[in-house]
């Protein structure tokens, strides 16, 4: 059991601001998820040359060259 206490209007903005922080996080895992499956079983030489296929070097050539067919 505990006493409700009303909260100030900046405490309610950083509940939501931490709210929206999660909802981001979480998509951003997924995504980075998402990227290194497709990687493993369409493009797996990608990480003989990138360590970290979520880099920007990597997400630049996935774009010009989204299968190995296509270097």
């Amino acid at each position: 059991y505990a006493f409700v206490r009303s909260t100030s209007e900046s405490f309610e903005k950083l509940r939501v601001l931490m709210a929206n922080r999660d909802v981001i996080v979480k998509r951003l895992v997924s995504s980075i998820n998402q990227i290194n499956r497709w990687v493993d079983v369409v493009f797996p030489e990608l990480r003989q040359v990138f360590k970290d296929v979520s880099c920007k070097g990597a997400i630049a050539t996935l774009r010009l060259f989204p299968t190995p067919a296509e270097l």
